[in-house]
């Protein structure tokens, strides 16, 4: 009967140390690569896979801006109140700014109304119709994050690599620079300008 229990106990055990080594292990390669001169890449499944990811975005973060092409109506829809009473909140207090390209749709608007971090965000609606964006991407801390809300799937991926950061940061400071010009007419007058 021990032999039984202390084989039962080791098994556990084991299964134990191989859930967290599965837990850690993308990290350990992504760094790996990272160190080789590949660009580290996590994917992430599921709401709290995405979660993971906007974490990053506050907890990695020591240049404290963000800038982002945001799914605004995807969060009121599948976070809505994480985002509002929580990321917001969390990065409100920590100091980071971000700028918000995003579609005017109703439900994108609406949920930005409500944003709790004003204060810290700049925004610039574009015509959701020209501009349907479909998923959410943060530029920061010589990062690129992915995060897409669908019916069918949620998916985040973090990618690291200075090249691609660079990039994206090229890209995003064209669009917010001709959003200003093209969309100024669209801004509602609860936008900060």
């Amino acid at each position: 009967m021990k032999i039984k229990d202390l084989a039962k106990q080791r098994e556990e055990k084991a299964k134990d140390a191989q859930a967290a080594l599965e837990g850690v292990l993308p990290k350990i390669i992504s760094d790996f690569n990272l160190s080789i001169g590949k660009p580290g890449v996590q994917f992430f499944e599921g709401l709290d896979g995405i979660k993971q990811v906007l974490e990053d975005t506050l907890s990695n973060n020591q240049e404290k801006n963000i800038l982002s092409f945001s799914d605004a109506a995807g969060y009121a829809t599948y976070l809505k109140d994480w985002d509002l009473d929580y990321y917001a909140l969390k990065r409100k207090k920590l100091g980071i700014k971000e700028q918000m390209l995003i579609p005017n749709n109703p439900k994108g608007m609406e949920h930005m109304y409500e944003y709790p971090a004003m204060d810290v965000t700049e925004i610039l609606f574009v015509d959701h119709k020209t501009f349907p964006f479909a998923t959410d991407i943060n530029i920061y801390e010589q990062k690129v994050s992915f995060v897409t809300f669908s019916d069918k799937v949620h998916i985040g991926v973090i990618i690291e690599n200075p090249e691609i950061y660079k990039t994206m940061l090229s890209a995003f400071n064209i669009a917010w620079s001709l959003a200003k010009i093209q969309f100024a007419d669209i801004q509602p007058g609860w936008v900060k300008q």
